[in-house]
């Protein structure tokens, strides 16, 4: 299961087996371990795992709970921005991301409709591009991660 977030706020993650003891783990790629509460995490020993203002490089940790000794279903998280483009059409306008946060290496970008001007160098980790434009100014690096 994807969790997916947009880099801003909270996330909550309930675990899907009912219990009365909680142990939530996360593997950030070396296997999973017991995570503990600390100031962007909170309910590691609860039925609902809350993260706050997440790094967006914790894109691909997966998270799990271990409800009464028995591991629960897996939880990615993404990042993702998606193109409102209420502002103008200027890629690097956070008024023009409907979360207010610019896509970065770690955010996955999705246009499904309007034009888009990437005037200064930016990045994002995939891009996907519906019914949409997305030009780029001469001398202007725009990367795509993956």
């Amino acid at each position: 299961d994807g969790i997916a977030s947009c880099g801003a706020g909270n996330i909550v993650i309930s675990t899907n087996l009912p219990g009365s003891a909680y142990q939530w783990q996360v593997n950030t790629g070396t296997g999973f371990v017991n995570m503990t509460n600390n100031a962007t995490i909170s309910g590691s020993n609860t039925q609902n795992l809350q993260i706050s203002s997440a790094p967006t490089n914790w894109y691909g940790n997966q998270y799990q709970c271990i409800t009464n000794g028995i591991a629960g279903n897996i939880y990615t998280l993404k990042f993702i921005a998606y193109w409102s483009g209420t502002a103008n059409t200027i890629w690097s306008n956070p008024l023009n991301w409907k979360c207010g946060v610019i896509p970065d290496l770690n955010t996955d970008a999705i246009l499904n409709s309007g034009n888009t001007l990437v005037n200064a160098n930016a990045t994002c980790r995939t891009l996907f591009v519906g019914n949409a434009t997305v030009d780029v100014s001469v001398g202007v690096n725009f990367m795509i991660v993956k």
